[in-house]
């Protein structure tokens, strides 16, 4: 079973959305920090549970926990948190290498 054709991604990116408060992103690059230390755990979230999608199902887990992953680690890009950044982007890579 794929877990990740159920998932509606649209109104995943809808409720995030809706969760930062008015519905739409506004950037200021000097205060980047800021945006990211609001959505940061939504990503932690999504790893958490891709990371559990990966230990019933490693097969099928593996893609969408990259996946997750991956994005987290370009969010902590824009953070300029870099360390974390590569951190998750290794483990990524180390998991579409199996």
């Amino acid at each position: 079973m794929n877990h990740s054709e159920n998932v509606d991604h649209d109104a995943v990116l809808r409720a995030r959305m809706l969760l930062l408060g008015s519905g739409r992103i506004n950037i200021d690059e000097s205060r980047t920090y800021l945006f990211v230390d609001r959505v940061r755990p939504l990503f932690d979230e999504g790893v958490a549970l891709t990371r559990r999608l990966a230990e019933v199902d490693g097969a099928q887990g593996r893609a969408p926990l990259a996946r997750a992953l991956t994005d987290r680690s370009t969010l902590l890009i824009a953070g300029k948190q870099y360390g974390g950044a590569l951190a998750d982007f290794r483990a990524a890579v180390d998991l579409l290498d199996r």
